[in-house]
């Protein structure tokens, strides 16, 4: 391979170059590089003829060049090599796929560019690459997907796995789900941080698909509308099994109709429930939502200025690993919601039906203050203020309680660190022994616990668990010996080692009888291999000092 000094007056970038992005930090840092460590590795180029006397075009190595463009340094050391366009693109697709910062879809452009117009088939680039066949079809695929979902890609809204998804869908699908799914209004509703492919594909069944499992609606019900029972219907694909493979998994072929009658549906609940209907943002935003539902006879409300309040949510014992943290969890969960539904018994807060959220169909349970609106939703501040307020003197009242009995148990706490319980001159009575366990079985762990069916957080009262403690007195005894006389602590401390030897010969005498056998030969062993050495040396001493 000749390295020459080429002129960079003579060389110019190729336009088959798939990389289009060239960052302008990343080029001076380069140049920083080159200046002081020289260039380490040569571009490529191969000979054309172009515009203002440049004689070569630039194979792989833009960057560098660039680089020696920003420096001012008039030469670049290059490879010269005779390739033919298709060779030429393949280099340089292959050289910009090995960078660890190629951006997926610039990756997906090369790739596709590769095939088609450089007529590698999809195999021969896997194999080029060192991937599989999936990877490289997969990411062609990718330059399918429509400008707004990649936008969403690159601001971190969306994954590379969901763009693959959705790339999946024909042009003028992706353009139906981002209207139905992806416009601002949808995604602040997320309440999640990331979204799950799974629930990517629900909204991809129900508002691009129309799949019968998605629909909101019975689908043998034929009281509806917008039109009769799905079973045998002419734009039900299940009604074709000659013509359709998902029968298992029918769709509606009319979009318009399912999502209409989606929304009789969802307006439907809410005259079932017997709630307000509210609807979020304008009314021109809801146009079509509303005229729908007045179509019913249900007159939604717009929310106006009003926010709704959280209902409050049951913890999930699963999320805790320590029981008696869940018991208080849950125990401080039920006072909210004693008071959350106090309040709506009361009618200080009511139940509303949202059927719309700025024309996105929602159909959701949700909690407002119980307050007088004008035509727009709007309240007035004063009374809204009122209602928290009163809301609030309510929680407070509520948690009296709980105030003190926390701080009956701070001001006993101090009294027993300040008297001499452990001076007292009575015997330990069953009360105290009690407790003694109890404490004990605190400080063993919750499998333990488990396995002899003591449950200590479980317990609104201890005392209830005294029967148990008392029933399985030996049981925990052993068990803190064991847990306390197996610690890896025991081997810095004579007292607990005495301890240790003391309870295995009181216990387990064959084992430790066992123990004591294996170590003599192990150590008898040991011993006879340093006597060997030692006699060995001795003797070699003795010899050399005769020698002598």
């Amino acid at each position: 391979m000749n390295v020459t000094d080429i002129k960079l007056a003579e060389i110019a970038p190729s336009p088959l170059n798939p990389r289009k992005t060239f960052e302008d930090e990343a080029i001076k840092e380069l140049a920083k590089s080159i200046k002081e460590n020289g260039l380490i590795q040569a571009i490529t180029l191969r000979p054309k003829d172009g515009e203002n006397g440049t004689k070569y075009e630039i194979v792989c190595g833009e960057c560098r060049y660039r680089a020696h463009l920003l420096l001012g340094i008039e030469s670049i050391e290059a490879v010269v090599k005779d390739l033919d366009d298709k060779q030429a693109f393949a280099c340089m697709v292959i050289e910009n796929l090995q960078r660890k910062d190629i951006d997926p879809m610039e990756e997906a452009s090369a790739l596709k560019h590769l095939h088609c117009k450089g007529e590698v088939s999809v195999k021969e680039i896997a194999k080029m690459l060192g991937k599989s066949i999936s990877f490289v079809t997969t990411r062609i695929l990718l330059t399918n997907a429509n400008p707004e979902f990649v936008s969403l890609m690159r601001d971190g809204t969306l994954g590379l796995l969901h763009l693959q998804e959705i790339a999946k869908l024909t042009k003028e699908q992706q353009t139906l789900l981002y209207e139905q799914c992806f416009q601002p209004a949808n995604i602040e509703r997320w309440t999640f941080k990331t979204l799950k492919i799974e629930v990517l594909k629900e909204w991809i069944d129900e508002n691009v698909m129309g799949t019968l499992k998605a629909a909101r609606f019975d689908l043998e019900d034929e009281t509806y509308t917008t039109c009769k029972s799905c079973k045998g219907c002419k734009f039900c694909t299940s009604t074709y099994p000659k013509r359709f493979s998902d029968t298992d998994n029918p769709r509606c072929m009319k979009l318009d109709l399912f999502r209409a009658k989606n929304r009789e549906a969802v307006i439907r609940q809410a005259k079932e429930s017997g709630c307000q209907a509210i609807y979020v943002g304008t009314a021109e935003e809801n146009k079509e939502l509303i005229e729908a539902a007045h179509a019913m006879v249900v007159i939604p409300q717009p929310l106006g200025n009003r926010e709704y309040l959280v209902e409050p949510v049951a913890p999930s014992e699963n999320s805790f690993s320590d029981p008696e943290r869940y018991q208080k969890r849950l125990a401080n969960h039920e006072r909210v919601r004693a008071i959350f539904d106090e309040n709506v018994a009361s009618g200080l807060v009511i139940k509303v039906f949202e059927v719309g959220y700025k024309g996105i169909l929602t159909g959701e349970v949700k909690y407002l203050y119980n307050l007088s609106v004008d035509e727009e939703g709007g309240t007035d501040a004063m009374t809204e203020d009122q209602h928290r307020q009163l809301y609030q003197y309510k929680m407070e009242l509520r948690s009296v309680d709980d105030k003190k009995n926390l701080d009956r148990v701070e001001r006993q706490r101090v009294l027993m660190e300040n008297t001499p319980y452990s001076t007292l001159d009575t015997k330990v009575d069953e009360t105290e022994e009690s407790v003694f366990l109890a404490l004990l079985a605190s400080r063993l762990s919750p499998e333990f616990r488990k396995s002899i069916s003591l449950d200590l957080g479980a317990s609104s009262n201890i005392t209830k668990t005294f029967g148990t403690l008392h029933l399985k007195k030996d049981a925990l005894i052993r068990e803190f010996i064991r847990i306390t006389l197996s610690d890896k602590s025991v081997n810095y401390s004579d007292t607990f080692a005495s301890l240790l030897d003391m309870t295995l010969r009181h216990s387990f005498e064959r084992q430790v009888t066992d123990l004591e056998y294996d170590l003599q030969n192990d150590y008898a062993s040991m011993c006879k291999e340093y006597e060997d050495k030692i006699a060995e040396l001795e003797a070699r001493l003795k010899i050399q000092k005769e020698a002598e």
